[in-house]
């Protein structure tokens, strides 16, 4: 009967201590299945954060983009403008012709009269 009371304790000992480990197993079981949730959780909410900052990236590049064909259109009818004006040399240019002919209008109006 002595043997069989240490042969019980020996067994009740090692469900003890398999029980134990069972519980310490089943909580880091439970720990990691909460931390994988959280990481989960993270992963999802970072996936939504950059996907709003890349719309809005998007975005602002769009916009971008049209200023700087607005831009080149601007630049490219000035440019054109500037190509049909007359340069101030030009104008001078003109302007000594016009004087040069002037005394033949003054010939002409005496000469007529």
């Amino acid at each position: 009967m002595a043997q069989q009371d240490s042969a019980s304790e020996f067994i009740a000992s090692m469900l003890a201590e398999f029980n134990a480990k069972l519980r310490d197993l089943e909580e880091k079981n439970r720990l990691l299945k909460e931390r994988t949730l959280l990481i989960g959780q993270n992963l999802i909410d970072v996936k939504q954060s950059y996907e709003t900052e890349r719309v809005i990236f998007r975005e602002k590049i769009e916009k971008l983009s049209q200023d700087m064909e607005k831009l080149k259109k601007t630049s490219l009818k000035i440019s054109e403008e500037l190509d049909n004006k007359a340069r101030k040399s030009e104008l001078e240019i003109l302007e000594n012709q016009f004087k040069m002919l002037e005394p033949l209008k003054f010939l002409k109006t005496e000469l007529k009269s």
